[in-house]
């Protein structure tokens, strides 16, 4: 049903989801491809908030009342920890398997005001 969110079994796939799937995914992109470089971007902080502070989104920032604010940091926190799994195991595949992989770290901060002249998307 609409407006009712997510399902306790659609929040149960989630992270773990991604620690069974993603080898697959990676071990078929090598077999159809061995010499390929595989490079997995990470999600991006859509959001930087400091608790009791502003909500930064991009260049603009907004005051939050203390429940939106609690959504963004808890936001925050589950963005971090899926881009850390996929780190892992996109690391350990590569180790595992030599084959060239690497994650895109630049892409957490695709969002961020770019006039500093720093190319958030550099690869890394």
């Amino acid at each position: 049903m609409s407006g009712q969110g997510p399902t306790k079994s659609s929040l149960e796939e989630g992270i773990p989801s991604i620690e069974t799937k993603l080898p697959v995914v990676l071990n078929k992109i090598h077999e159809a491809a061995p010499k390929a470089r595989i490079w997995i971007p990470l999600y991006p902080q859509l959001l930087d908030s400091v608790p009791g502070g502003d909500i930064t989104v991009g260049s603009y920032f907004f005051r939050a009342p203390v429940i939106e604010h609690d959504v963004a940091i808890a936001l925050e926190n589950f963005v971090n920890k899926l881009n850390q799994t996929i780190t892992s195991i996109v690391t350990k595949w590569a180790s595992t398997t030599r084959a060239q992989a690497r994650v895109v770290k630049g892409t957490v901060h695709a969002f961020e005001d770019t006039s500093s002249g720093i190319n958030p998307m550099k690869c890394g």
